[in-house]
């Protein structure tokens, strides 16, 4: 297993990320790190499943600033939503 690099969301607009499977399927699960940058008032939520079908939030943040998030549970796949047009949100994952 190796970890990668990759653009979660990188947009202004409100909207729904491309979920982004990630290797589950060994006994020790490697943490993973999300940094989030928004230059406005926006809300990011972080979501997981474990079946692909059902998502849950794991992190939501509001704010013009910076945040990091830890992910150390074996999802299946994890995504962004956005909601708030006022400015840009970059969101990358070493996944």
């Amino acid at each position: 297993m190796q970890l990668r690099q990759a653009t979660l969301y990188d947009a202004s607009a409100a909207g729904t990320g491309t979920a982004y499977p990630l290797d589950y399927r060994f006994p020790t699960t490697p943490t993973r790190a999300v940094q989030i940058t928004m230059n406005a008032a926006d809300t990011i939520a972080l979501q997981g499943t474990i079946d692909g079908t059902h998502w849950f939030q794991i992190a939501s943040h509001t704010g013009g600033t910076s945040f990091v998030d830890t992910l150390s549970i074996p999802y299946f796949a994890i995504r962004v939503v956005k909601t708030g047009t006022a400015g840009t949100a970059l969101v990358v994952g070493i996944i």
